[in-house]
């Protein structure tokens, strides 16, 4: 084609691409384009990223490539695939808007289904790597300045959860799934000022730029003698508790350490960090391990407790399963 409708460019890549499949036989949209050298790859990347901006000319000559329409398809139905960098902004932007960060785990996926925390794992990883702002990096970083922290990024979310149940959350901003209740960010909160001396110092500073928080802002954390477990779910467990041996000194009441074996699970805290009334924790860690031994932990999880006390029975189970 001596004078074709778009640019010379293009058509000169196509020559390159044809060359290519002359050797190695018809490039194939279904196994993600597997096998294709890296430069080629991108630009055949790029033309199913604009295949319908595509003249009808440029379509047919990509059909003699063996990337025709059905295979443009089976392309974006890739679960695995590699998206364009323009994909992952988007979905940085709309993410940023909703929970006011980037500072997502893994698993996070964008309502499209764009693999977001393993997009931005990836660019972390190219950013260290590099050595240097890349311009994409520059754009995230306009975006959210702490999207990739000389920390982990788990500590980073706790801070971002910790400054939003202080200050509240942005106007137009909600909480991410499995955002930490308010008791577990101001545990989190107090442990690491703490240890803060052994912190980043960027890490100190986000700290001191967090507001101070009170008991009447966090009465869960102050308020002694606080009950995990209500009245009717202890009416409910109660008979299923071991009686009281005959040797060795009284048992602990059997109630309290329910309450602070059900409060570490629910806040996600180190044994160490139960507060005051449970203590001591040892006690309260050692019987978790014998009720977990003796399935009797397992029996409290599959009761039919009150509305109430779902959410600790749920942590309590998901620590089951986790074995912790």
């Amino acid at each position: 084609m001596v004078n074709p409708p778009w640019p010379l460019d293009w058509q000169r890549a196509w020559y390159r691409a044809r060359e290519h499949v002359r050797v190695n036989g018809p490039v194939h949209g279904g196994d993600n384009l597997a096998g294709v050298p890296r430069r080629l790859e991108r630009w055949l990347r790029h033309q199913i990223t604009h295949y319908r901006e595509l003249h009808e000319g440029q379509r047919q000559l990509l059909a003699d490539l063996g990337l025709g329409h059905q295979e443009v398809e089976r392309f974006h139905a890739w679960p695995g695939r590699r998206r364009p960098a323009a994909d992952g902004l988007a979905a940085a932007r709309v993410y940023v808007t909703r929970h006011g960060h980037l500072a997502v785990s893994w698993p996070t996926t964008a309502a499209d289904g764009f693999a977001l925390g393993r997009w931005l794992a990836v660019q972390r990883v190219r950013r260290h790597t590099s050595g240097h702002l890349t311009r994409l990096g520059r754009t995230l970083t306009g975006l959210d300045a702490w999207w990739n922290p000389p920390w982990s990024v788990q500590w980073q979310r706790m801070w971002w959860a910790a400054r939003y149940r202080l200050a509240g959350l942005p106007e137009g901003c909600q909480w991410w799934p499995g955002a930490p209740e308010t008791e577990r960010s101001m545990t989190w909160l107090r442990r690491q000022r703490a240890r803060r001396i052994l912190l980043h110092p960027g890490q100190q500073q986000l700290l001191d730029a967090l507001p101070q928080h009170t008991g009447a802002q966090t009465p869960a954390l102050t308020a002694s003698g606080r009950r995990e477990v209500s009245d009717q779910a202890w009416a409910l467990i109660c008979p299923l508790m071991p009686l009281q041996q005959s040797a060795g000194g009284r048992w602990r009441d059997h109630r309290l350490l329910i309450d602070g074996i059900a409060h570490t699970a629910r806040t996600d805290t180190p044994w160490r960090d139960l507060p005051a009334h449970y203590r001591p924790w040892q006690t309260c860690y050692r019987r978790y391990t014998r009720w977990l031994a003796d399935g009797t932990l397992h029996q409290i999880t599959a009761l039919t407790l009150p509305t109430t006390d779902h959410e600790w029975q749920i942590a309590v189970a998901r620590r089951l399963h986790r074995g912790s």
